[in-house]
């Protein structure tokens, strides 16, 4: 995997070599398409994303893909930036994108994740969704998000 003399380009390169408990860090820049990632990226089970900067120069993500593992229910399609598995971490990111509907910055179905020190801004949809999880959701910002910052289910229960 990379390594500080030799650092992988991509989050999506990261992510797909890391296995469960690695820790993957990340310096300032912006993830996005354009640079190389595909998405949704999946954390994998145990696995943590870890932003490294500070509050004004977080790494940025940028995007969202389909959730592959179909819809949410029998009609409705989801997509998000990052997908976590059970046990995974993400912090200290800012996701700047804007969403489509049924789309959002991170995605947690059927597992218990943490998420954790970001900031989520211009979220058309919501910046984080839950769907059958009893995450750890904690210290994020989420400013210009419509009022829809954590949502269990497609019902937002939190405005923060």
């Amino acid at each position: 995997m990379g390594a500080v003399a030799a650092p992988l380009r991509t989050i999506t390169a990261a992510a797909q070599r890391s296995g469960p408990g690695d820790r993957v860090m990340l310096g300032r820049g912006d993830y996005d398409a354009e640079h190389g990632e595909v998405f949704p990226i999946v954390v994998p089970e145990g696995g943590q994303l870890i932003g490294w900067g500070t509050t004004s120069d977080m790494p940025a993500i940028r995007g969202a893909g389909p959730d592959p593992s179909g819809p949410y229910r029998r009609d409705q399609s989801v997509s998000a930036a990052l997908i976590l598995r059970d046990g995974a971490v993400v912090r200290g990111f800012s996701f700047e994108q804007e969403f489509a509907a049924q789309s959002y910055a991170v995605l947690v179905r059927d597992a218990a994740a943490t998420v954790m020190e970001n900031d989520f801004h211009s979220s058309d949809y919501g910046g984080v969704v839950l769907i059958r999880s009893s995450s750890t959701v904690s210290n994020n910002s989420f400013e210009d998000d419509l009022g829809r910052g954590i949502g269990h289910g497609h019902r937002f229960v939190h405005r923060a």
